[in-house]
């Protein structure tokens, strides 16, 4: 076994279409012999707390994609309003299980949307359903931590999670991704209007 293990469901809570709201649950488990930083906590600094709720979404075909890690800044590209995501540490034979919701239709919504996708064409339609839903986290192993920056090797206790902070250059080096299907119904989706041309 070379992965963490993801099981997800997810579900539609909710009346009228414009109090849906999908629920999201996922359960991450370590089976390695080695402790691994799973990327899917962020910090909210205009609520100076965790944000439970954060997920980037991108529509990909006929599929959306739930993500969760860090997302490189395209080539080219220098930014350092880059949002980098703390590292929750689960060490071997720990699970961990995460629950979030997030408002329907779902927005397309990550960092790098506007230089990754061109302005919709006139008469494109701006409301979708998505019938195939995929979560992905980003995650690494936690080879030594002394191999961490100063103030990376001990985790902060945030929330009752063991949380590790890197630079956003060392989880793009490090991070794999691990995707697991969502089974169920068509989702309905507002595309990203915007873009560069």
């Amino acid at each position: 076994m070379t992965t963490i293990e993801v099981v997800a469901r997810a579900e539609v809570r909710g009346g009228a279409s414009n109090t849906s709201e999908l629920v999201v649950q996922y359960q991450v488990h370590n089976p390695l012999a080695l402790p691994v930083l799973v990327f899917d906590r962020r910090w909210d600094a205009d609520r100076d707390a965790l944000d439970e709720a954060w997920m980037d979404v991108l529509f990909d075909g006929d599929r959306v994609l739930l993500m969760r890690g860090y997302q490189s800044p395209p080539d080219g590209v220098m930014s350092e309003e880059a949002p980098v995501p703390y590292g929750r540490r689960l060490d071997p034979g720990e699970t961990h299980t995460t629950e979030l919701t997030m408002p329907l239709p779902l927005a397309e919504r990550w960092p790098w949307l506007s230089l990754h996708r061109e302005p919709l064409a006139p008469g494109e339609p701006h409301e979708v359903m998505l019938p195939r839903v995929e979560l992905h986290l980003g995650w690494c192993v936690l080879q030594r931590a002394d191999g961490l920056p100063d103030a990376s090797r001990t985790p902060q206790e945030i929330d009752g999670e063991r949380l590790h902070w890197l630079d956003g250059a060392l989880i793009a080096g490090a991070q794999q991704t691990t995707a697991a299907a969502l089974p169920m119904g068509a989702l309905p989706g507002v595309r990203f209007a915007g873009g560069v041309r």
